[in-house]
């Protein structure tokens, strides 16, 4: 799916892979942000972290607590009984 200009998709994978190794990406990303809280005459290290709540598993509103894993079926409970 790369546009017809580009190098084969062997070629640019193999050129990914090296990248990501050497760490190129993760550099490029701080440089990047760096420049960017520069430019917003903030500190070049951020300061403080946050963290969000939302990702954090609670039990329902009410106090109601909810398995998180169904319950496991017996044999006996699954098999097929006859009434005759």
């Amino acid at each position: 799916m790369l546009p017809k200009d580009f190098p084969p998709w062997q070629d640019v994978y193999k050129t990914f892979r090296r990248w990501t190794a050497q760490d190129k990406f993760e550099v490029k990303h701080d440089r990047l942000r760096a420049m960017w809280r520069e430019r917003s005459q903030r500190n070049v290290e951020p300061t403080a972290g946050v963290i969000d709540s939302a990702s954090v598993e609670t039990s329902a509103q009410g106090g109601e607590e909810k398995d998180t894993t169904p319950a496991r079926r017996s044999r006996d409970g699954s098999a097929v009984s006859s009434s005759t």
